[in-house]
């Protein structure tokens, strides 16, 4: 059977369908992937305006990493080189560190300067701003004539002047020049058009200055047709060798009235793929010339995309966006607000297949066109002959690509597009879904919430061909039916659903509960919380089956046999008389629960007597001391917690039931209105107090109840889910987490409970091999500190304790790295009760096999 790939400590499709990871096969459409992963931001990012440090930084960015750290943040310098319709980052590296930057700019000076927050998130109302410059770069005269020309202004310049200024090596100069142009334009439109058209056909011209000069025509012709002196350029500037005059002035003509023909013909012979990106961003925008349908009904509207998008074959997932930002204007004007004539056939389907034309055959195509109508602006009240486009999303859920079915559904339930919700909702009828559409269609129906939705999530749960995930999925919602989370299933974005009849999941759940309860273990151990939630006393028989098969796991018998209680099944009094008598202990002590709330005075004097018995399980005197804890008032139960506890004191209870014990009489003491027969309240402070006092400043010492007894499932999910503690931050298990502690695989096999326990509660007292970590004093003053992963004559590179690399070069280092306390926080023991620290030291405990390569 296939099992889901789910990912340790996921937490929906964020992780699960890798929506934030860098391009790779299978990645959702929709997504735009990042160019790298780099840095906690940014807060601030700059361009460099080409003055003022090394040539080195030519065409570099810098960004600022704020993680409210001096050890931990910096300021990162990078550039981009151009790949397919995108670009790939180059040249990434840190260029200031020890600081807290929350923003960076270049002044007109020719400097460098960032503000440095200074500490944490606290305020401590004080800051400061640094100035960073190349002594070197700094005697170029560029800057102070570009300082001078900034600070006067270039109100006065004369349009040949200013033309001149767009070669500036100062990109704010060039700017600046730009701008007025644009203003003196005002005045004489001619004179500045033709000079600027003149700039931007001048191959021999300064690159930057014709960049700009395309730019300046695009703002002062606004892209009008009556004034086109760059649409008139545009068959020299398609001609032109430089790829980034190809791709400034495919991006400004396509603002351009009457500029769609020569965009289209250029994207016909056009070889690189980042000027057809900007040509199909153009053509989304306009019109053919002279087209009499204002409406976009044409296919030589929606060719262009068709054609790049063909070729293109989903490889290149940047120039697809492009093409999907050309689809999705046509698409807005296809299925406009204003009605179309009367007597055409007005359908989407007519509108659609009139301007798509071959678009629905080719995969690729379709794929963009889901994309894109999920896209189009909602229209809550179309006009009359019209619809919301997006609905027609519903044809896509039945495609033979599963990569398009996957899209569709995404965009309808993420999007939540109800219109087209009950077609999702239909296809759980399809055996084989993928994850992505199963998962979005269990839970369609269940935002539907009707009796039809019900049965098709309860048949879906008993299919046997289904992965175990994806059943219990299934049966989860079954079981918040009638009060829905307030989260979505999906993507836990918020919801608003009404409280349904919890009647409709019970009638369709009955039907199928058989086999619903012949999955595995996983499916059975939620199909017993179902029933017990949803109160369905049919299942008695099969309840009963299931607490007698010894196949079934210990776990899943004893919860069968609670939701036998909790249902008040006839077929409970003699199934639990047949668990006392089981050599499980898990089921025996289940079954002493039962048969305790079945009759609290026999079982106020049964369960003491249990609890003195060696030959007791160590699980049924944990489960008997769980329900003395909670029955009601008896000196039976009060005297013998009281003597529990003076054993307790004595240190004559076993490690496995201690915390037991002292639970059991704390839940007595907090109960209100509860009337106690014995001191139990005068023994829990004895208790503390002797554990102080042999304790000490041993802080392992003052939780001798946490070594042994507990659960090693719970403890497994408190390593990898828990948001408290996050232990899989820093840790590896089976392969996944971080690397600033050791791989938790066969750490059992090495080190006993208590150095476990104590790695927990005193992370500083014994640090493993390999993962101590230092401190390092820096020249500038500073202090950092991390676990040393790489050292070198040149640099050293620490892994910081939110797992992060830095490098530090050698020569900015004062002195040799000095010892600094673990990784671990040493306050971590505070985030969890006691009972959840057994639990973790239980799993851990269990861990004696080393991962699996």
């Amino acid at each position: 059977m296939h099992t889901p790939a789910v990912p340790q400590g996921n937490r929906g499709p964020w992780n699960t369908e890798k929506l934030w990871h860098l391009q790779h096969e299978g990645q959702p459409a929709y997504v735009l992937p990042p160019l790298a992963h780099f840095g906690n931001g940014p807060s601030g990012l700059t361009h460099y305006p080409g003055v003022g440090l090394s040539d080195k930084y030519k065409d570099h960015f810098f960004a600022c990493d704020f993680t409210a750290s001096a050890a931990n943040s910096k300021i990162w310098t990078l550039a981009v080189k151009p790949k397919g319709a995108a670009f790939e980052v180059a040249d990434l590296h840190p260029f200031v560190q020890q600081v807290v930057p929350t923003d960076c700019e270049f002044g007109p000076d020719g400097a460098f300067y960032l503000s440095d927050w200074l500490g944490g998130w606290d305020k401590p109302n004080k800051g400061r701003i640094f100035r960073v410059t190349d002594p070197e770069a700094m005697k170029n005269p560029a800057i102070e004539e570009g300082r001078k020309l900034l600070a006067d202004g270039l109100e006065k310049q004369s349009v040949d002047e200013l033309v001149k200024l767009l070669s500036h090596p100062i990109q704010n100069v060039r700017l600046e020049a730009q701008y007025e142009l644009a203003a003196k334009a005002k005045a004489d439109l001619k004179t500045v058009a033709f000079k600027l058209a003149a700039l931007a056909q001048g191959k021999k011209a300064n690159r930057l200055a014709r960049l700009h000069a395309i730019w300046g025509l695009g703002t002062i012709e606004g892209g009008g047709k009556n004034s086109s002196l760059l649409l008139q350029s545009a068959k020299s500037l398609f001609k032109d060798e430089d790829v980034e005059v190809r791709v400034a002035a495919a991006k400004t003509l396509g603002k351009y009235v009457g500029a769609w023909s020569a965009l289209s013909a250029q994207l016909a012979t056009e070889p690189d793929s980042r000027v057809k990106a900007q040509l199909l961003v153009g053509l989304g925008r306009l019109l053919p010339e002279n087209s009499a349908d204002k409406l976009g009904l044409k296919a030589s509207r929606i060719a262009p995309a068709l054609a790049v998008l063909k070729a293109n074959a989903d490889k290149d997932v940047y120039l697809r966006q492009a093409a999907i930002q050309s689809l999705v204007p046509i698409l807005t004007d296809l299925f406009a607000v204003t009605p179309m004539p009367m007597g055409r056939d007005d359908s989407l389907d007519f509108r659609l297949n009139n301007m798509a034309g071959n678009l629905l055959e080719d995969p690729s195509a379709r794929l963009a066109l889901v994309v894109s109508l999920r896209r189009l602006p909602h229209q809550p009240n179309p006009a009359p002959f019209n619809s919301d486009g997006r609905s027609l999303l519903v044809r896509f859920l039945e495609d033979v690509e599963s990569k398009v079915v996957a899209e569709a559904a995404r965009a309808i339930h993420d999007d939540n597009i109800t219109a087209a919700m009950p077609a999702l909702a239909k296809l759980l009828d399809k055996p084989g879904l993928s994850e992505a559409v199963a998962f979005r269609a269990i839970s369609a129906n269940f935002k539907l919430g009707t009796p039809e939705a019900a049965i098709r999530v309860a048949n879906f749960a008993a299919r046997s061909t289904e992965a175990d995930p994806l059943r219990v999925s299934a049966l989860k919602l079954l079981q918040e039916w009638a009060k829905p989370s307030r989260r979505d299933a999906v993507t836990g974005i918020r919801q608003e659903l009404p409280d349904r009849d919890a009647a409709i999941a019970v009638t369709a759940l009955k039907p199928v509960i058989a086999k619903v309860f012949a999955g595995s273990d996983a499916v059975r151990k939620e199909a017993v919380q179902v029933v017990s939630k949803l109160g369905i006393t049919e299942v008695g028989s099969l309840l009963a089956t299931m607490v007698g098969d010894e196949k079934q796991s210990a776990t899943t018998r004893a919860d069968s046999l609670f939701a036998l209680q909790a249902l008040k099944a006839k077929e409970l009094k003699a199934v639990a008389e047949m668990a006392l008598k089981s050599p499980e202990p898990r089921l025996r002590a289940a079954a002493r629960v039962v048969a305790a709330k079945a009759n609290e005075a026999v079982a106020a004097q049964e369960l003491p007597r249990l609890l003195a018995d060696d030959s007791a399980s160590v699980i049924e005197k944990q489960m008997a001391l769980g329900v003395l804890g909670t029955m009601k008032e008896s000196k039976d139960v009060d005297t013998a917690l009281v003597a529990w506890l003076d054993k307790l004191i004595a240190d004559k209870v076993p490690a496995e039931i201690q915390l037991d014990v002292l639970e059991a009489a704390q839940a007595r003491t907090t109960t209100k209105n509860l009337k106690l027969h014995a001191p139990l309240r005068e023994k829990l402070a004895d208790y503390d107090k002797a554990v102080r006092a042999k304790a000490g400043q041993d802080l392992v010492k003052r939780y001798p109840d946490t070594l042994a007894g507990g659960d090693a499932e719970k403890g497994r999910a408190i390593f990898l889910n828990s948001a408290a503690v996050y232990c899989q931050r820093c840790h590896k298990l089976d392969g996944q987490g971080g690397d600033v502690g050791p791989v938790v695989n066969g750490i059992a096999a090495m080190k006993d409970r208590t150095y476990l326990l104590e790695s927990i509660l005193n992370p500083n007292a014994k640090i493993a091999e390999g993962y101590q970590s230092v401190i390092l004093d820096t020249l500038d003053g500073k202090q950092v500190s991390g676990i040393i992963r790489k050292q070198t004559p040149k640099e050293i590179t620490l892994i910081t304790a939110d797992n992060k690399l830095i490098t530090i070069p050698t020569h900015d280092v004062d002195g040799k790295p000095k010892p600094d306390k673990s990784a671990m926080p040493d306050d971590l023991y505070k985030k969890l009760s006691r009972r959840e620290l057994r639990d973790v030291v239980e799993f851990l405990a269990g861990l004696k096999e080393p991962a699996k390569k």
